[in-house]
């Protein structure tokens, strides 16, 4: 029969060994005893104290460690000193230190008594995942941790029906915990002034929000615990958000150990560590329109600063997810158009003071605009409705200095939208200065890419992309123009024929239009020199805005055929295909027709650009190309180099 006198002997006798063999396998005796009755570890511990029992566990001998680690084990699971251990913080500590062990069995041990430990005690829970409990779970499901040499195949399978163990513990407790959690926030909901049973109840509930932001970021738990169910518990918690930052729930009973500040942002980054997961947030979009979004865009108009900027932050890149969603690798798709109620109910109202506050709220207002005018166009017709026009050129205005900046790109993007959607009043945009702020833009954009061309860094693409932006905004602009003095022309042939002089309004705001928009001929040399960059998504738009830019001006530009931009001309006429090589003719035409100083300028200093057209007859002649030939000789003949 085992009693506890059989176990003392063996422990005085092991401490007059040193840690041989007999040494060895006197602590197996004593881990064999534990198992037919663990009181007798019990009256061990109470005879020499845990503290001499733990510091057993730092000698680094595997199978002493083991064996002490078993004999806990089993103390545990029989449920005596259960309490006692679970407030010995050094215990604890000393269990998640064998998580790093070479040993299998050793972790495979230590996850077992983390197992019970943790069992119905979520503050354990708790202490664990504050001491690294989930990377060392992570760690070896990916099986990164280093081990002994030759691992018994039996081994490795104990280690991983252990991991499964515990993993799927915490993952089934997270529902409790957090029924736990919005239960002592139900409990205080409205009250400004909870009583002492709500207190203790908040003390104490409170600070597990922490244990959903350990896992909702681990790659191991994350796909376990974020269901439908988790996601409505998250709506919720932020409903009682919503309330403590208006001031209807007072939580700060709980000051002691969570303040009202870290339980908001906790909640706050749970909710990010699900955002920044495209696919998951798809895979549950209806539940987050639902339960999620729209308090969301409520916090976004919080007198908290941070929480506005918090909230605008996470709303802003969950809803991009949802307007761009065919960019997410996903089964289904969501429906957008309760996302576009909550934008045009709860937001739009509040842009201007969104758009006008301190950064970044800004930065995160412009993000979500652009990813909305982008997948819907009808959004600009209640954009102009609510006078964000002005309000985006203020905060162009704001933000001149630093062109490069994220704020800068989205203005960029919206208003290239603005410019292409047909309904938009362009009027208004002309009002505002947007010839002159466009310009201003556009040079400055391409300066940075003149000087970033060796760089193939991330800020050289951003110059790029952004660079894209603006030619498709400014043959946005041009086709506009063009396509107005087209039609102006066109009423006005048509009132000539009939007799009448009613097409003299139409003239008039066609020629004021081009009024307007002459500062845009300032470009043209920047247009010129970027027909021979090397990137096709940037000197193919650059030749089509060039091309409208000299229909719609002639030689305006003084610059326009500089030795410097002839030599441009040159360069690109060399590089490019038949059909653009008469696109370029065509411009270098007009420039030559249109205006006498160009002509005069190739004459004396055009050499190498005529030679380079000289050799364009001769080519397309053999190609039996006669309208590139005939294009080439008529320039050649305007200018002298053709008799």
């Amino acid at each position: 029969m085992v009693t506890t006198d059989m176990a003392q002997s063996l422990w005085y006798i092991l401490k007059t060994f040193h840690l041989d063999v007999s040494g060895l396998q006197l602590f197996s005796a004593l881990h064999r005893i534990t198992r037919h009755n663990p009181q007798v570890f019990q009256s061990v511990i109470d005879t020499v104290g845990l503290s001499t029992l733990l510091s057993a566990l730092s000698f680094g001998i595997t199978k002493i460690q083991q064996s002490i680690v078993t004999m806990f084990g089993a103390l545990i699971v029989s449920g005596a000193s259960l309490n006692r251990l679970t407030q010995d913080k050094d215990f604890l500590q000393k269990i998640l230190r064998l998580l790093e062990s070479p040993s299998t069995v050793i972790r495979g041990k230590a996850f077992v008594v983390i197992h019970e430990l943790t069992k119905n005690n979520h503050d354990i829970l708790l202490s664990c995942c504050q001491y690294r409990l989930v990377m060392y779970l992570e760690r070896d499901s990916r099986r990164q941790t280093p081990r002994d040499t030759k691992v018994d195949p039996a081994e490795m399978e104990y280690l991983n029906r252990c991991l499964d163990l515990l993993i799927n513990y915490i993952s089934d407790s997270v529902p409790n915990i957090i029924g736990d959690v919005l239960t002592a926030l139900d409990s205080v909901a409205g009250r400004k002034h909870p009583n002492t049973v709500q207190a203790k109840q908040l003390k104490s509930s409170l600070p597990l929000v922490h244990i959903f932001l350990h896992l909702v970021t681990s790659q191991v738990f994350r796909p376990k615990i974020v269901t439908e169910e988790f996601v409505r518990s998250l709506g919720s918690l932020l409903g009682h958000v919503k309330r403590i930052e208006n001031g209807e729930t007072n939580i700060e009973a709980s000051n002691g150990v969570i303040t009202v500040s870290e339980f908001v942002n906790t909640v706050m980054s749970v909710l990010e560590g699900i955002t920044q997961h495209p696919t998951l947030l798809m895979d549950h979009g209806v539940v987050v329109m639902e339960t999620i979004l729209p308090i969301m865009a409520e916090l976004v108009v919080s007198q908290n600063g941070d929480t506005r900027a918090l909230s605008l932050s996470l709303f802003s890149e969950m809803a991009t997810v949802f307007l761009t969603q065919d960019a997410v690798a996903t089964n289904g798709k969501v429906d957008t158009k309760r996302l576009h109620i909550i934008i045009g109910e709860k937001l739009f109202p509040h842009y201007e003071q969104i758009l006008l506050d301190q950064d970044p709220l800004p930065y995160y207002g412009l993000k979500l605009l652009l990813a909305l005018l982008e997948s819907n166009s009808a959004f600009i017709k209640q954009f102009q409705q609510q006078g964000l026009v002005s309000v985006i050129f203020q905060v162009l205005l704001d933000h001149q200095n630093n062109p490069m900046s994220s704020a800068m790109q989205s203005i960029a993007g919206i208003l290239n939208c603005l410019v292409s959607h047909k309904e938009t009043n362009m009027k208004e945009l002309y009002e505002q200065g947007l010839i002159d702020y466009f310009t201003t833009i556009f040079f400055e954009v391409s300066a940075a890419c003149f000087e970033g061309e060796d760089n193939s860094g991330v800020e050289s693409k951003v110059v790029l992309s952004m660079l894209q932006t603006l030619l498709e905004t400014l043959h946005g602009l041009l086709k506009y123009v063009s396509d107005f003095v087209r039609k102006a022309l066109q009423v006005g042939q048509q009132a000539k024929k009939a007799g009448g002089e009613a097409a003299s309004k139409d003239t008039e705001d066609a020629e004021h239009l081009l009024l307007q928009n002459k500062a845009l001929t300032d470009l043209t040399s920047l247009l010129t020199q970027l027909l021979t960059h090397e990137d096709g998504d940037i000197h193919d738009p650059a030749c089509k805005c060039l091309s409208l830019l000299v229909q719609l001006f002639g030689g305006e530009h003084k610059e326009a055929m500089s030795p410097e931009n002839m030599d441009y001309y040159s360069k690109a006429l060399k590089k490019a295909d038949a059909k653009k090589q008469k696109v370029l003719l065509r411009i270098i035409k007009r420039l030559v027709s249109t205006d006498k100083s160009h002509r005069e300028s190739m004459k004396s200093n055009g050499e190498g650009l005529a030679n380079t057209i000289t050799s364009l007859v001769k080519t397309a002649s053999s190609h039996a190309d006669v309208s590139l030939s005939s294009l080439a000789a008529e320039i050649l003949k305007m200018t002298g180099h053709l008799k």
